[in-house]
């Protein structure tokens, strides 16, 4: 036995130390000495991992990781609807139920506003001159929020059902709701250039149920942004005023930045062609509404 463990060892030696080599010879050690190896390293594992438990103890930043440098940089700033303060009798509403409304809100929370009066106020942290608010109102439902900018109002948004609710099943999706179905897309976004408005750090923002009905908002958030300015014509674009169309307030301009054309909503909609190349965008026709 100890003349196979002496051979063992004396290969070892000659050889590169290989892992196969190395095994070899941690086998050949428990036959030359009697003691267990498995022990052994699970004392050696036991006390490497109380060494680095004790220097995580010692030293909690080093466990924490900095993510200042991970994400993506937006050019919107966030505001969640419950974390504003609430106007009249608006309510937070937060659910867990896959059948509710509240499931499809950030932090399956939104907030509810029920009269007229009721809504949400913002302290503005960054320059904006832009809004987007994602809310829902009951399918085939309307209804119109007044934005108020230190308790003035400037603006009003139109609210719509239109483009969302949509009702799912084992049979496929339907437009409308039908015997075990479950309501889904029930939110929706509406954006806007505040008009000739520069809101600074500190401005405060309120979004204000407009109408006395028994019609439910409900708002997610609101994004405030700040909007870049159109750009100049190219040399290479054709205005189309030039080529007889007539100046409205509804017309969309030709050349615009694609990150702007989410802020244009104009009043009705027509067949249109749109196609893009770069920066600039090209309509075929005069327009009045272009759904994003």
């Amino acid at each position: 036995m100890n003349h196979l463990n002496k051979d063992i060892i004396f290969g070892i030696r000659k050889s590169k130390l290989g892992v196969f080599s190395v095994v070899i010879a941690i086998m050949g050690a428990c036959f030359l000495t009697g003691k267990s190896v498995a022990a052994d390293q699970a004392g050696e594992q036991a006390q490497v991992q109380t060494q680095g438990q004790e220097a995580i103890t010692s030293d909690p930043a080093s466990s924490q990781v900095d993510t200042s440098q991970y994400g993506a940089s937006m050019p919107y700033t966030r505001y969640e609807a419950d974390k504003g303060n609430l106007l009249g009798k608006a309510e937070v509403e937060q659910s867990q139920d896959s059948h509710s409304t509240a499931i499809e809100a950030s932090d399956q929370t939104y907030v509810a506003l029920k009269e007229k009066g009721d809504g949400v106020s913002f302290k503005v942290n960054e320059p904006a001159n832009a809004l987007t608010v994602r809310y829902t109102v009951p399918d085939g439902a309307s209804g119109q929020l007044d934005v108020q900018v230190n308790g003035h109002s400037v603006q009003q948004l139109d609210l719509s059902s239109m483009s969302n609710w949509q009702y799912l099943n084992d049979k496929g999706v339907h437009d409308s709701a039908q015997a075990d179905t479950r309501a889904r897309f029930q939110f929706d976004e509406v954006h806007s250039l505040l008009p000739g408005i520069q809101l600074q750090k500190g401005d405060v923002v309120s979004l204000v149920k407009n109408r006395s009905d028994d019609v439910h908002y409900g708002l997610d958030f609101v994004e405030f942004e700040q909007a870049p300015d159109p750009i100049a014509q190219g040399d290479n674009a054709i205005n189309i005023v030039s080529k007889g169309a007539t100046p409205n307030e509804t017309m969309i301009p030709m050349i615009a930045r694609p990150s702007m054309m989410r802020f244009m909503k104009p009043n009705k909609p027509e067949r249109m062609s749109i196609s893009q190349l770069g920066d600039l965008i090209s309509i075929e026709k005069s327009v009045s509404m272009l759904l994003i």
